[in-house]
This record gives structure tokens, sequence and C-alpha cells, in this order.
């Protein structure tokens, strides 16, 4: 079978290499940006995903309007399928991820195309079962069967919280491996560490923020939670918190403006952020940083690339704003007075 599946975009290759280790036997078929073609076994929903669909029909070095891709799928598709618990459907025309409005007459013929072949009711609110037209800028389309659903993550998420879907490539491109100790200095409502307990195996976990309701909220889904630690924290105090050098992974995304005024200045909350990162990590560590200050942090690992080094980064876009996903190996293992003695760039502010 085929799918089309849909993620954030900029993170091509990281969903690429999810498939290919985390599927038997997958074949990719095209990798789009923020979204991936491919073939495998029946019932794939990646966390990496946060769309699929079954692919009925694909047009290459496509020209054609909405209108003439559902006239083609009136007189020359095959069967369309639906879930066998289904009782509606609805018609879905996209455009280049724009919803679109087309010709009613064609759109009503072909409505009556997929209520011949799967008996289902038409229901333009609700439905059962979407069947999408969808254009792309790449001069593809694609006819499709949705198969995941799930409520807007504005309604299911708090303002602010990190979709799970760029949460979990962050956590896969930390490398978690069983003992790992993982942090995160900044959970915000605890969405990295609730996908990391949810996906990944690892031997303990801290999840802390300095913000006193967020982190009752991040109690409360850890309740029941063995190897998990939440904690109210500034990030500057962290090694009152964490025991220096044990820290094996952190993923964080840090605040995007809202700074005390001490720390207004980008470049030096971040250069003390690092500075508090490299007391607790261990050597050989990893940090996955998700931040739009992208030449404030590159800035900072190159002055000092003889303790921080951006082994990966991805240019990506979170609710429209631009941001970047950063992978820094930390030195390996050395201490924290001869890390900076060695760094090539200028002192560690007091």
């Amino acid at each position: 079978m085929r799918y089309f599946a849909a993620f954030t975009s900029g993170l091509q290759d990281v969903v690429r290499d999810i498939l290919v280790k985390k599927v038997r036997n997958v074949r990719i078929v095209s990798v789009l940006d923020g979204a991936v073609v491919f073939e495998g076994l029946d019932g794939i929903r990646l966390p990496c995903f946060n769309n699929l669909f079954e692919v009925i029909y694909t047009w290459e070095n496509n020209r054609k309007s909405i209108d003439l891709l559902m006239m083609d799928m009136i007189k020359y598709g095959k069967g369309i399928s639906c879930n066998d618990k289904s009782r509606s459907f609805r018609v879905v025309t996209s455009v280049e991820n724009r919803l679109v409005s087309v010709n009613n007459s064609v759109k009503a013929r072909m409505e009556q195309r997929i209520r011949q072949d799967t008996r289902l009711s038409l229901e333009r609110s609700g439905a059962d079962e979407e069947y999408w037209f969808l254009i792309r800028s790449e001069n593809m389309a694609f006819f499709m069967r949705r198969i995941t659903f799930h409520k807007p993550y504005d309604k299911i998420m708090r303002k602010g919280e990190l979709h799970p879907d760029i949460c979990y490539c962050m956590a896969w491109l930390a490398g978690i491996k069983a003992g790992d100790i993982v942090l995160d200095p900044f959970c915000g409502y605890g969405a990295i560490p609730v996908c990391v307990k949810n996906n990944f195996v690892y031997g303990h976990m801290y999840a802390s923020d300095k913000d006193v309701g967020k982190i009752n909220y991040v109690k409360g889904r850890f309740k029941r939670a063995d190897k998990v630690d939440v904690f109210g924290c500034d990030v500057f105090l962290i090694q009152e918190k964490v025991e220096r050098s044990s820290v094996d992974v952190i993923i964080t995304d840090p605040p995007w403006g809202a700074f005390d005024r001490e720390y207004s200045d980008y470049y030096e909350f971040y250069e003390r952020v690092f500075r508090q990162f490299l007391m607790i990590l261990r050597g050989n560590a990893v940090i996955v940083l998700l931040t739009a200050r992208k030449q404030e942090v590159e800035r900072i690992c190159e002055n000092y690339r003889a303790v921080l080094g951006i082994r990966e980064s991805y240019n990506i876009l979170v609710s429209g704003k631009k941001a970047a996903v950063y992978v820094i190996r930390v030195e390996e293992q050395t201490t924290l007075a001869t890390r900076v003695q060695r760094n090539a760039g200028p002192s560690w502010p007091g």
C-alpha cells in the first residue's frame, strides 16, 4: 500500500532516517518539503507524522486544476475504498497547503462517484472519512484517503506547547540509549519529556522549568511515572538539582522572547545557559536545541568550538516562525575547567 505522510517542513532527512530504521521493507517513493510518499505495511503510524493518508492515485508532472483531477477520477478512477466502520465522508481540496473551492457541479459528480464505490453518506462536517485532492508545489498531485484524525493542536495543547511530531524528531536526533540520563531544563508544559517517556528507552529523566504553574501541570502528567523527576528550577541554578557531569542528553526548547530583564541580551542568555549545561553534562554528551535565535547559537558554538560543535542543523517553521533544530556535541571526557582552558574563544562569563 502507498502512503502520503505530512510532517514539519525542514525535517525531511530526519523523517527519512526514521522510516528506514523503524519500518521493515519500506520503499520511499519520494521525499517532498514536509511530506514523504512511501510504500510499506498497513496501518503505519509514526510519531514524526502529523497526518497520514492512503494514496489512491498520483499525478506526476501535474499541470491540471483540481476540477480536472476530479474529472480524471470520475472517468477513469478505480474502486475507492473505506474503513469498514465508516458511515460518512466528505471531499477536501487543497492547493499548496491552502484549502480551495472547486466547481460545485464537478464536486457533486465526484461525491456521487465516492457514494457509488463506498456506499457512504455525504456529510460535509464531522465525516468519518475524508478524501483529499491535493496539489503540491513540486507539480505533483494526489487523490488520497485520510487515515489519521486528531483534534487541531490548538484545541488539545496549551499555548506555546511544542507539537508532538517535532518533539519526536528532536528526541530521535538525540540518539537516546537505554541507561541515558535525559534533561529538559525548559520543559514548559512537558511536551518533550512526555514524548521521550512514551517513545524511547532511557535510564532517568529530569524535567524542570522556573514557571511554577507549568511545573504543577507537568507533575500531573507524570503522577504514576517512575524514572522521572519533575521540579521547579531556574536554568541558572540547575546544578543545585542535578549532579555535575551526570547528564547524557539535553533536549530542550528555550523561551523565544520572554526573558527577564537581567538576560534581555540573547547572546548573553544562551552563553550562560551553555555554561550551566557544561557543568552537568558528561563528556561526549548531546544537546538537541530548538531555537529562533540561530545567529546567537551559531556564534556561541563557533566561539567555543573546542567545547561545543554543531553536528547537524535543520531549518524549520514553528507556528509560522522561522527556527532551527541544532544537534550539538559536547567535547569528550574532560572537566569544565579543562574545557574552558582548551577553548579557543573568549573566556566564559563569571
